[in-house]
């Protein structure tokens, strides 16, 4: 059961963004597992709402239809349905064209996990008072630096850091960076989260709302500071706490 001393799932428009473009998702499934996802919505107000809503949606129908002896399976099957899903509407109304969606999603099942994410919404494992990225950025800026083509300085002032290369929607096939069943210990935390709440409170200050709370005042307290700190982009924040 989704409890707030278990998992919580926030978002907020920030305080700049005239409407809220992401979504988020904390949904228990048949037989105790939890679905936990975060997107992130591209193409102007129309488009980025619409596909990050049929991202979360998408994920939340397919993925308890799918075979459970494959959890990294069923993630990409949910990632692609999701993607034809997003293009074709695009395809069908004008002022939708080019929207697409981060997603970043998370399958848990007791103490394991299974991962799966398209584009620059991030997963992290907090253990031990020890922030962890466990998923990979796809922004053209991300490639470049592990292609050492960029160093981090002049990624940072680029005018592309930000595009997005993968995503729900970006192109006519998708393939989600997937990874686990990673196994979580007891206390250990998983956040997903949007670049609203990463770009501006840095891992330090993450870090340190992690070590103590509920998951729910948890993301309370980390979307509070990306709006102190200026609430420029939608925040997105979910929480889930492993159990004994």
């Amino acid at each position: 059961m989704v409890t707030p001393e278990s998992a919580a799932a926030l978002t907020d428009r920030g305080l700049k963004r005239p409407t809220n473009e992401d979504r988020v998702l904390a949904q228990e499934l048949a037989g105790g597992s939890l679905l936990l996802a975060v997107a992130d919505g591209v193409g102007g107000i129309a488009g980025g709402e619409s596909a990050s809503t049929g991202a979360i949606e998408t994920l939340a129908t397919e993925l308890p239809k799918a075979p459970s002896d494959d959890p990294t399976k069923a993630l990409k099957h949910a990632f692609s349905v999701a993607n034809e899903r997003v293009r074709a509407q695009a395809a069908e109304r004008p002022e939708l064209e080019g929207m697409a969606s981060t997603l970043a999603a998370a399958l848990v099942r007791g103490n394991k996990a299974w991962l799966a994410n398209a584009g620059d919404s991030r997963i992290y494992l907090f253990h031990k008072g020890q922030l962890r990225q466990i998923s990979l950025d796809h922004t053209w800026a991300s490639e470049q630096i592990r292609a050492g083509r960029l160093t981090n300085e002049e990624a940072k002032s680029s005018p592309f850091r930000n595009v997005i290369t993968r995503g729900i929607g970006v192109a006519e096939t998708i393939e989600p960076d997937t990874s686990g069943p990673a196994t979580l210990k007891k206390d250990d935390l998983l956040l997903l989260c949007s670049d609203g709440l990463y770009r501006f409170v840095s891992d330090t200050e993450i870090a340190r709302v992690l070590e103590s709370g509920t998951p729910h005042s948890m993301a309370e307290r980390l979307i509070a500071l990306a709006n102190e700190a200026g609430g420029s982009d939608n925040i997105s924040v979910v929480i889930f706490r492993t159990g004994s």
